[in-house]
């Protein structure tokens, strides 16, 4: 007999989604902790549809660290539930 109910698969959904804000916009993407912070970066630049100048943004932490491109999520201390924030980079831009 199974007994999940529908709040226990909206939960474990949730808990395999990291949020990103742009803008005030937050999108959830499925956390996978195996791929790198510039898949992750370049998969909300492509969802949020920003077209200008996205080599410039990054994405920032909680504590507003920006996250190294190369890291996996995993490695960057990304995990399910973190809501990270895509800006412009200090670093790319100079």
């Amino acid at each position: 007999m199974d007994t999940t109910t529908k709040a226990d698969e909206a939960t474990t959904q949730r808990a395999t989604k990291v949020a990103v804000n742009f803008g005030g916009e937050l999108r959830r993407f499925a956390y996978r902790p195996q791929i790198t912070v510039a898949d992750l970066r370049n998969e909300a630049i492509h969802a949020f549809g920003i077209a200008t100048n996205p080599h410039l943004l990054g994405l920032f932490d909680e504590q507003d660290q920006e996250l190294q491109d190369a890291h996996t999520l995993h490695d960057a201390g990304v995990r399910p539930n973190d809501c990270l924030v895509l800006r412009p980079s200090a670093v790319r831009a100079g």
